[in-house]
Protein backbone atom coordinates (compact mmCIF):
# COMPACT_ATOMS: atom_id res chain seq x y z
CA UNK A 1 0.00 0.00 0.00
CA UNK A 2 2.64 2.74 0.61
CA UNK A 3 4.46 1.78 -2.26
CA UNK A 4 1.72 1.92 -4.22
CA UNK A 5 1.04 5.76 -2.50
CA UNK A 6 4.67 6.60 -3.01
CA UNK A 7 4.40 5.80 -7.03
CA UNK A 8 0.78 7.61 -7.45
CA UNK A 9 3.02 10.63 -5.56
CA UNK A 10 5.45 10.65 -8.02
CA UNK A 11 3.30 10.43 -10.80
CA UNK A 12 1.82 13.65 -10.12
CA UNK A 13 4.83 15.50 -8.93
CA UNK A 14 6.78 14.50 -12.12
CA UNK A 15 3.73 16.12 -14.37
CA UNK A 16 2.42 18.99 -12.06
CA UNK A 17 0.36 20.42 -14.90
CA UNK A 18 -2.09 17.20 -15.48
CA UNK A 19 -4.89 16.54 -13.81
CA UNK A 20 -5.01 13.23 -14.96
CA UNK A 21 -2.23 11.88 -12.35
CA UNK A 22 -4.03 13.44 -9.70
CA UNK A 23 -7.45 11.95 -10.06
CA UNK A 24 -5.77 8.77 -10.68
CA UNK A 25 -4.66 8.94 -6.98
CA UNK A 26 -7.92 10.61 -5.51
CA UNK A 27 -9.09 6.93 -7.12
CA UNK A 28 -6.56 5.10 -5.19
CA UNK A 29 -7.43 6.84 -1.84
CA UNK A 30 -11.28 6.16 -2.35
CA UNK A 31 -10.38 2.60 -3.07
CA UNK A 32 -7.90 2.51 0.26
CA UNK A 33 -10.37 4.08 2.88
CA UNK A 34 -9.58 7.76 2.49
CA UNK A 35 -12.47 9.03 0.74
CA UNK A 36 -12.19 12.48 1.39
CA UNK A 37 -9.19 12.92 0.99
CA UNK A 38 -10.38 11.69 -2.72
CA UNK A 39 -13.06 14.04 -2.73
CA UNK A 40 -10.99 17.59 -2.08
CA UNK A 41 -8.27 16.52 -4.91
CA UNK A 42 -11.18 16.35 -7.31
CA UNK A 43 -12.82 19.30 -5.86
CA UNK A 44 -9.89 21.23 -5.79
CA UNK A 45 -9.04 19.96 -9.47
CA UNK A 46 -12.08 20.83 -10.89
CA UNK A 47 -11.75 24.74 -9.25
CA UNK A 48 -8.41 24.86 -10.86
CA UNK A 49 -10.26 23.85 -14.25
CA UNK A 50 -12.57 26.40 -14.26
CA UNK A 51 -10.26 29.41 -13.07
CA UNK A 52 -8.24 28.24 -16.19
CA UNK A 53 -11.13 28.15 -18.15
CA UNK A 54 -12.46 31.53 -16.82
CA UNK A 55 -15.59 31.55 -18.09
CA UNK A 56 -18.46 34.47 -17.26
CA UNK A 57 -19.40 32.57 -14.30
CA UNK A 58 -15.85 31.76 -12.87
CA UNK A 59 -15.11 35.83 -13.14
CA UNK A 60 -18.61 36.93 -10.99
CA UNK A 61 -17.27 34.01 -8.64
CA UNK A 62 -13.65 35.26 -8.01
CA UNK A 63 -14.76 39.11 -7.51
CA UNK A 64 -17.37 38.28 -5.33
CA UNK A 65 -15.47 35.93 -3.15
CA UNK A 66 -12.52 38.89 -2.43
CA UNK A 67 -14.88 41.64 -2.20
CA UNK A 68 -18.48 40.12 -0.84
CA UNK A 69 -17.59 36.37 0.37
CA UNK A 70 -21.05 36.73 2.58
CA UNK A 71 -23.09 37.79 -0.04
CA UNK A 72 -21.18 35.11 -2.40
CA UNK A 73 -22.46 32.82 0.32
CA UNK A 74 -25.80 33.94 0.75
CA UNK A 75 -27.45 33.83 -2.47
CA UNK A 76 -29.48 31.42 -3.84
CA UNK A 77 -27.23 31.14 -6.95
CA UNK A 78 -29.28 28.49 -8.36
CA UNK A 79 -31.71 30.84 -9.32
CA UNK A 80 -29.27 33.19 -10.81
CA UNK A 81 -26.23 31.48 -12.53
CA UNK A 82 -25.80 27.47 -11.42
CA UNK A 83 -22.14 27.81 -12.83
CA UNK A 84 -21.28 29.88 -10.08
CA UNK A 85 -23.32 28.03 -7.43
CA UNK A 86 -21.17 25.16 -8.45
CA UNK A 87 -17.84 26.86 -7.50
CA UNK A 88 -19.38 28.21 -4.44
CA UNK A 89 -20.25 24.26 -3.43
CA UNK A 90 -17.06 23.16 -4.12
CA UNK A 91 -15.09 25.85 -2.32
CA UNK A 92 -17.04 25.48 0.84
CA UNK A 93 -16.96 21.56 0.98
CA UNK A 94 -13.04 22.34 0.13
CA UNK A 95 -12.52 24.69 3.26
CA UNK A 96 -14.22 22.18 5.28
CA UNK A 97 -12.49 19.42 4.26
CA UNK A 98 -9.43 21.68 4.97
CA UNK A 99 -10.01 22.63 8.73
CA UNK A 100 -10.61 18.88 9.31
CA UNK A 101 -7.88 17.52 8.22
CA UNK A 102 -5.37 19.87 6.66
CA UNK A 103 -2.67 19.70 9.66
CA UNK A 104 -2.72 15.92 8.58
CA UNK A 105 -2.64 16.38 4.60
CA UNK A 106 0.63 18.75 5.09
CA UNK A 107 3.73 18.24 4.95
CA UNK A 108 5.95 18.02 8.67
CA UNK A 109 8.70 20.30 9.20
CA UNK A 110 10.33 22.80 8.81
CA UNK A 111 8.27 24.18 12.09
CA UNK A 112 8.94 28.20 12.36
CA UNK A 113 11.04 28.56 9.63
CA UNK A 114 8.19 28.19 6.90
CA UNK A 115 4.70 28.02 7.26
CA UNK A 116 2.28 26.06 4.85
CA UNK A 117 -0.43 27.82 3.34
CA UNK A 118 -2.95 27.12 0.47
CA UNK A 119 -3.56 23.66 -1.02
CA UNK A 120 -4.12 23.82 -5.49
CA UNK A 121 -5.39 20.83 -6.80
CA UNK A 122 -5.34 18.69 -3.99
CA UNK A 123 -2.00 19.49 -2.83
CA UNK A 124 -0.27 22.07 -0.61
CA UNK A 125 0.99 24.35 -2.96
CA UNK A 126 1.91 27.70 -0.89
CA UNK A 127 5.28 27.91 1.16
CA UNK A 128 6.14 30.84 3.29
CA UNK A 129 9.27 31.15 4.41
CA UNK A 130 10.50 33.05 7.73
CA UNK A 131 13.98 32.10 7.56
CA UNK A 132 16.68 30.72 4.99
CA UNK A 133 18.40 27.84 7.92
CA UNK A 134 16.61 24.76 6.71
CA UNK A 135 15.64 25.20 3.88
CA UNK A 136 17.68 22.96 2.51
CA UNK A 137 15.92 20.51 4.24
CA UNK A 138 12.56 21.47 3.30
CA UNK A 139 13.48 21.11 -0.40
CA UNK A 140 14.86 17.70 0.39
CA UNK A 141 11.72 16.77 1.86
CA UNK A 142 9.56 18.21 -0.86
CA UNK A 143 10.92 16.29 -3.72
CA UNK A 144 9.03 13.18 -4.50
CA UNK A 145 6.17 14.32 -1.49
CA UNK A 146 4.17 17.60 -3.11
CA UNK A 147 4.50 18.79 -7.13
CA UNK A 148 6.25 21.91 -7.33
CA UNK A 149 5.29 24.91 -4.74
CA UNK A 150 4.70 28.02 -4.81
CA UNK A 151 7.52 29.92 -2.57
CA UNK A 152 6.94 33.34 -0.62
CA UNK A 153 10.53 34.53 -0.01
CA UNK A 154 10.02 38.45 -0.35
CA UNK A 155 13.61 39.83 -0.13
CA UNK A 156 14.84 35.90 0.81
CA UNK A 157 15.77 35.17 -2.90
CA UNK A 158 18.76 35.90 -2.91
CA UNK A 159 19.70 34.12 -0.41
CA UNK A 160 17.50 30.88 -1.71
CA UNK A 161 19.74 31.11 -4.81
CA UNK A 162 23.20 30.75 -2.91
CA UNK A 163 21.66 27.86 -0.74
CA UNK A 164 20.76 26.24 -4.85
CA UNK A 165 23.13 27.28 -6.96
CA UNK A 166 23.30 23.70 -8.46
CA UNK A 167 21.56 23.42 -11.98
CA UNK A 168 18.32 22.19 -11.30
CA UNK A 169 18.43 22.49 -7.15
CA UNK A 170 15.76 24.63 -7.35
CA UNK A 171 12.54 22.33 -9.58
CA UNK A 172 10.60 22.57 -6.19
CA UNK A 173 9.36 25.96 -8.08
CA UNK A 174 6.65 26.54 -9.84
CA UNK A 175 5.40 30.54 -8.66
CA UNK A 176 7.21 32.92 -6.78
CA UNK A 177 6.23 35.84 -4.54
CA UNK A 178 8.75 38.34 -3.92
CA UNK A 179 10.81 41.80 -3.90
CA UNK A 180 12.33 42.66 -7.04
CA UNK A 181 15.97 40.99 -5.14
CA UNK A 182 17.19 38.06 -7.50
CA UNK A 183 15.02 38.25 -10.18
CA UNK A 184 17.55 38.83 -12.68
CA UNK A 185 19.76 35.58 -11.61
CA UNK A 186 16.34 33.11 -10.81
CA UNK A 187 15.49 34.44 -14.58
CA UNK A 188 19.17 33.01 -15.57
CA UNK A 189 18.58 29.84 -14.68
CA UNK A 190 17.13 26.80 -16.81
CA UNK A 191 14.84 26.62 -13.54
CA UNK A 192 12.78 30.12 -13.82
CA UNK A 193 10.86 27.96 -17.09
CA UNK A 194 8.93 26.57 -14.46
CA UNK A 195 7.98 29.64 -12.97
CA UNK A 196 4.38 30.37 -13.83
CA UNK A 197 3.36 32.37 -11.23
CA UNK A 198 4.99 35.81 -10.06
CA UNK A 199 4.40 38.16 -7.16
CA UNK A 200 6.65 41.27 -6.95
CA UNK A 201 6.35 43.82 -4.47
CA UNK A 202 8.83 45.99 -5.09
CA UNK A 203 12.36 46.18 -5.86
CA UNK A 204 15.17 45.77 -3.35
CA UNK A 205 17.88 48.54 -2.69
CA UNK A 206 20.65 48.36 -5.94
CA UNK A 207 18.80 45.62 -7.26
CA UNK A 208 17.99 45.87 -11.51
CA UNK A 209 14.72 47.07 -13.20
CA UNK A 210 12.06 45.06 -13.08
CA UNK A 211 12.32 45.18 -17.23
CA UNK A 212 16.01 44.30 -16.64
CA UNK A 213 14.81 41.36 -14.39
CA UNK A 214 12.08 40.05 -16.21
CA UNK A 215 14.10 40.37 -19.79
CA UNK A 216 16.22 37.43 -19.12
CA UNK A 217 16.31 34.48 -20.88
CA UNK A 218 14.52 32.18 -19.25
CA UNK A 219 11.18 34.03 -18.11
CA UNK A 220 9.75 31.85 -20.87
CA UNK A 221 6.53 29.91 -19.00
CA UNK A 222 4.94 32.89 -17.36
CA UNK A 223 0.94 33.03 -16.71
CA UNK A 224 0.48 35.44 -14.08
CA UNK A 225 2.47 38.69 -13.35
CA UNK A 226 1.66 40.52 -10.47
CA UNK A 227 3.42 44.31 -9.84
CA UNK A 228 2.38 46.50 -7.20
CA UNK A 229 2.73 49.25 -4.63
CA UNK A 230 4.81 51.74 -6.06
CA UNK A 231 6.76 49.67 -8.73
CA UNK A 232 6.36 50.93 -12.02
CA UNK A 233 7.26 54.40 -13.69
CA UNK A 234 5.31 55.30 -16.67
CA UNK A 235 9.17 54.52 -18.17
CA UNK A 236 9.41 51.08 -16.50
CA UNK A 237 5.62 50.01 -17.57
CA UNK A 238 6.72 50.91 -21.27
CA UNK A 239 10.02 48.72 -21.05
CA UNK A 240 8.35 46.26 -19.50
CA UNK A 241 5.43 45.60 -21.71
CA UNK A 242 7.81 45.50 -24.95
CA UNK A 243 9.27 42.17 -23.60
CA UNK A 244 8.72 39.14 -25.99
CA UNK A 245 8.64 36.74 -23.43
CA UNK A 246 5.42 38.45 -21.86
CA UNK A 247 3.12 37.86 -24.68
CA UNK A 248 2.10 34.15 -22.96
CA UNK A 249 0.73 36.08 -20.10
CA UNK A 250 -2.62 35.18 -19.29
CA UNK A 251 -3.44 37.15 -16.08
CA UNK A 252 -1.55 40.67 -15.71
CA UNK A 253 -1.84 43.12 -12.49
CA UNK A 254 0.19 46.84 -12.07
CA UNK A 255 -0.38 48.76 -9.41
CA UNK A 256 1.65 51.86 -9.86
CA UNK A 257 0.78 54.98 -7.87
CA UNK A 258 2.40 56.97 -10.59
CA UNK A 259 1.19 59.29 -13.21
CA UNK A 260 1.25 56.81 -16.48
CA UNK A 261 -1.37 58.55 -19.37
CA UNK A 262 -1.79 56.64 -22.23
CA UNK A 263 1.38 55.59 -23.49
CA UNK A 264 2.16 52.72 -21.39
CA UNK A 265 -1.63 51.41 -22.38
CA UNK A 266 -0.57 52.18 -26.09
CA UNK A 267 2.31 49.88 -25.77
CA UNK A 268 0.28 47.39 -24.07
CA UNK A 269 -2.24 47.39 -26.97
CA UNK A 270 0.05 47.34 -29.94
CA UNK A 271 1.96 44.21 -28.65
CA UNK A 272 0.06 40.99 -29.10
CA UNK A 273 -1.34 40.80 -25.57
CA UNK A 274 -3.82 37.86 -27.22
CA UNK A 275 -4.05 35.53 -24.08
CA UNK A 276 -4.90 38.20 -21.56
CA UNK A 277 -7.77 36.78 -19.19
CA UNK A 278 -7.45 39.22 -16.76
CA UNK A 279 -6.09 43.28 -16.79
CA UNK A 280 -5.67 45.16 -13.80
CA UNK A 281 -3.98 48.53 -14.26
CA UNK A 282 -4.69 50.68 -10.78
CA UNK A 283 -3.55 54.05 -9.65
CA UNK A 284 -1.44 54.73 -12.73
CA UNK A 285 -3.23 58.04 -13.63
CA UNK A 286 -4.84 56.65 -16.61
CA UNK A 287 -7.66 59.28 -18.01
CA UNK A 288 -10.16 58.76 -21.17
CA UNK A 289 -7.39 58.59 -23.40
CA UNK A 290 -5.98 55.58 -21.66
CA UNK A 291 -9.63 53.55 -21.87
CA UNK A 292 -10.13 54.53 -25.21
CA UNK A 293 -6.83 53.20 -26.65
CA UNK A 294 -7.95 49.68 -24.22
CA UNK A 295 -11.39 50.07 -25.91
CA UNK A 296 -9.75 50.26 -29.05
CA UNK A 297 -7.28 47.16 -29.08
CA UNK A 298 -8.29 43.91 -30.85
CA UNK A 299 -6.41 41.78 -29.03
CA UNK A 300 -8.29 42.01 -25.87
CA UNK A 301 -10.96 39.86 -27.14
CA UNK A 302 -10.70 37.44 -24.60
CA UNK A 303 -10.86 39.76 -21.72
CA UNK A 304 -12.96 38.50 -19.04
CA UNK A 305 -11.77 40.53 -16.01
CA UNK A 306 -10.66 44.77 -16.59
CA UNK A 307 -9.93 46.35 -13.18
CA UNK A 308 -9.29 49.98 -13.66
CA UNK A 309 -9.37 51.54 -9.74
CA UNK A 310 -8.29 54.51 -8.84
CA UNK A 311 -7.55 56.17 -12.10
CA UNK A 312 -8.94 59.50 -13.71
CA UNK A 313 -11.27 57.76 -16.26
CA UNK A 314 -14.94 59.64 -16.36
CA UNK A 315 -18.10 59.24 -18.82
CA UNK A 316 -16.59 59.54 -21.75
CA UNK A 317 -13.97 56.59 -20.63
CA UNK A 318 -16.12 54.52 -19.68
CA UNK A 319 -19.03 54.92 -22.47
CA UNK A 320 -15.78 53.74 -24.70
CA UNK A 321 -15.39 50.47 -22.99
CA UNK A 322 -18.74 49.60 -22.25
CA UNK A 323 -19.54 49.90 -25.71
CA UNK A 324 -15.94 48.77 -27.60
CA UNK A 325 -16.89 45.83 -29.75
CA UNK A 326 -13.81 43.88 -28.96
CA UNK A 327 -14.80 43.99 -25.24
CA UNK A 328 -17.79 42.13 -25.99
CA UNK A 329 -16.44 39.16 -23.65
CA UNK A 330 -15.68 40.99 -21.02
CA UNK A 331 -17.87 39.69 -17.20
CA UNK A 332 -16.24 42.20 -14.86
CA UNK A 333 -15.15 45.57 -15.35
CA UNK A 334 -14.03 47.53 -12.58
CA UNK A 335 -13.95 51.88 -12.51
CA UNK A 336 -13.86 52.08 -8.10
CA UNK A 337 -12.73 55.70 -7.37
CA UNK A 338 -12.86 57.21 -10.86
CA UNK A 339 -15.00 60.09 -11.58
CA UNK A 340 -17.29 58.35 -14.07
CA UNK A 341 -19.79 61.16 -14.34
CA UNK A 342 -20.58 61.78 -17.97
CA UNK A 343 -21.19 58.55 -19.30
CA UNK A 344 -23.03 58.80 -23.25
CA UNK A 345 -26.41 57.45 -22.34
CA UNK A 346 -27.27 57.45 -26.14
CA UNK A 347 -24.46 55.51 -27.18
CA UNK A 348 -24.85 52.76 -24.78
CA UNK A 349 -28.36 52.51 -25.80
CA UNK A 350 -27.11 52.45 -29.58
CA UNK A 351 -24.60 49.55 -28.55
CA UNK A 352 -24.42 45.45 -29.32
CA UNK A 353 -24.99 43.67 -26.50
CA UNK A 354 -21.98 42.02 -24.74
CA UNK A 355 -20.91 39.82 -21.67
CA UNK A 356 -20.82 41.78 -19.01
CA UNK A 357 -21.92 40.74 -15.88
CA UNK A 358 -20.51 42.86 -12.85
CA UNK A 359 -20.32 47.05 -13.56
CA UNK A 360 -18.40 48.21 -10.27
Amino acid sequence: MLSDRAALVAAVCANPAEDTPRLVFADWLQESGEPERAEFVRAQCALARAEDEYDGSYAMYEFLRRVYPTGLAATKWQRIDPGVKRLVDLHARCDKLLRKHGARWRPQGPGRRAKWGTFRRGFPYRVELRSARGLGALAAGLRGTVPPVELAARDALPRVLDLFDEPGSLDWLSAVDTTGAGLRDLGHRSEARNVSDLRVRGPGDGEPSIPTALGAPNWTGLRTLHLSDGLISRATAEALLRLPNLRTLRHLRLRAHDAWVADPVRTLAVDGFTELRTLGIEACGLGDEAAEVLASCADLKNLRHLELRDNSITGRGVTALLTSPHLANLVYLGLERNPCAGVDTNGLAGAAPGGLRLFH
